[in-house]
């Protein structure tokens, strides 16, 4: 759940939530919020649920296993990775010229 995180802090931000609020909304608490948060714990799937709920949401989101969502009239969401924003294609392909490379001399 590597992506969790950094999707909740995301969510909680763009809703302009605090964690204080979002643990009320929950019914968590504050230290847990913070502690899901950091990546210090991570929720169980009851606790999952409720957040997918809140932020309406699908745990697979929350989790990093999709990077859209379905809101309430079920139109798809997109969230593209910020990384593909800023997009350096000369990077980019040195790093795939450099992955070619190791493979071939596997």
């Amino acid at each position: 759940m590597s992506n969790f995180p950094d999707r909740l802090k995301q969510l909680r931000n763009d809703r302009k939530v605090t964690q204080t609020q979002l643990a009320e909304a929950i019914g968590i608490t504050d230290r847990a919020c913070r502690r899901y948060e950091s990546g210090e714990n991570e929720p169980t799937l009851s606790v999952l649920q409720n957040m997918a709920d809140f932020f309406k949401v699908s745990v697979d989101y929350l989790i990093g296993r999709e990077n859209f969502w379905r809101n309430s009239e079920g139109n798809i969401t997109v969230k593209v990775p910020i990384d593909i924003l800023n997009l350096d294609v000369g990077e980019l392909k040195k790093k795939h010229r450099k992955k070619n490379n190791k493979d071939v001399r596997k």
